[in-house]
């Protein structure tokens, strides 16, 4: 019996309701000479069993174990019997007044039973919300760890990237400065190249755990925050050139750090074209409503693979991004509460658009 109550901890309330369809059926067939009022009384008893029975098949869909089914059953007891005592005491009170009551065992089954329907709906709602509760702190507590686990590899992975790469960008330079041969030179040239590359994603990933860990936002100028991405840009990549067209200020309600997006905007169109293309950062306002960014260049675009796991929001093996510049400026512009679009720019080029909600200047 333990094991099928272990199975099915809702059991003893069905067995609840089957007692009331029981008794229905042989007050039904053993009542008394009034018919009518036998089969009323009959089918408010298999009402009653029913509603029990009922109670249970949804009780069996919540996760119990033996001890919540008891508990509910319990319950179910404790609220039937307070019906039969408050039926019990209403009784007597009318029979020391002389009412003359007819049919009082069904009157007691029937108010038992319909307070143990009320007491049962009270104990699945019970049920159900402390199982809404634990699914909650089991999902808050698997939040969490893999938090902390995702923080200690993004701490370490950057670590050991940066170590390594320290190493062998070293190695590198210090080859080219003593290698004659125009042949390991080229070598050396790619090899410092890809290096750069795994640093700048290693900074990227950085970058995009910072977006994630911080949600606010907050109101920035973008024209102060496209002045300095460009800026840093310009640092870095002393031999290209940015336009650009901005407003006096640009006040708009966007994730702290929005400056992620823009610098990887400006630094991608710059980084993956030649030199001589022309490069143009412009600000424009819709007020009241939206702040636009857009990064535009002439150079060969962004290949549509990539612009369409972007678009999609996912990644598989057969549509991806080739790095996380794109989905750090998807992602600081969608926690902005914002719109990140690419555009042809005829006849050759893309326009990177951010649109983002404007506040009023102050």
């Amino acid at each position: 019996m333990t094991g099928v109550f272990d199975r099915h901890p809702s059991l003893p309330v069905v067995g609840l309701g089957v007692g009331y369809l029981v008794a229905a059926a042989v007050h039904l067939v053993g009542g008394g000479n009034d018919g009518v009022a036998t089969a009323v009384e009959a089918v408010l008893l298999g009402l009653l069993g029913t509603a029990l029975l009922y109670g249970g098949v949804r009780l069996s869909r919540l996760d119990l174990d033996t001890h919540d089914g008891l508990r509910v059953f319990f319950w179910v007891l404790g609220s039937g019997l307070v019906g039969l005592v408050v039926a019990t005491l209403l009784i007597k009170m009318q029979q020391l007044d002389g009412v003359e009551l007819q049919n009082i065992p069904v009157l007691l089954v029937t108010a038992s039973g319909a307070t143990a329907i009320v007491g049962l709906g009270v104990a699945e709602y019970r049920e159900r919300l402390w199982n809404e509760r634990k699914t909650l702190r089991e999902q808050t507590d698997y939040t969490t760890r893999l938090h902390r686990r995702l923080s200690v590899l993004n701490r370490a992975l950057r670590h050991n990237l940066r170590n390594e790469t320290t190493v062998i960008r070293g190695y590198t330079e210090s080859l080219l400065d003593t290698e004659p041969r125009d042949d390991s030179r080229a070598t050396l040239r790619t090899i410092r190249k890809h290096t750069k590359n795994v640093e700048r994603l290693g900074n990227q990933a950085k970058r995009l755990n910072q977006v994630w860990e911080n949600e606010f936002t907050d109101e920035l100028d973008l024209t102060e925050v496209v002045e300095g991405s460009v800026e840093d840009v310009l640092a870095e990549y002393d031999d290209a050139t940015v336009t650009t067209d901005l407003p006096p200020s640009a006040p708009a309600d966007v994730h702290h750090r929005f400056d992620f997006a823009v610098t990887e905007a400006v630094e991608n169109a710059v980084r993956h074209n030649d030199p001589g293309t022309d490069v143009r950062v412009s600000i424009d306002r819709d007020p009241p409503d939206t702040v636009t960014v857009s990064v535009s260049d002439t150079g060969d675009g962004i290949p549509e693979d990539e612009l369409d796991a972007i678009r999609e929001g996912s990644e598989d093996s057969l549509v991806h991004a080739s790095g996380l510049g794109l989905w750090l400026m998807y992602w600081t512009v969608t926690m902005s509460n914002g719109d990140l679009s690419f555009e042809r720019n005829e006849p050759q080029g893309t326009v990177v658009e951010m649109t983002v909600p404007a506040t009023e200047a102050n």
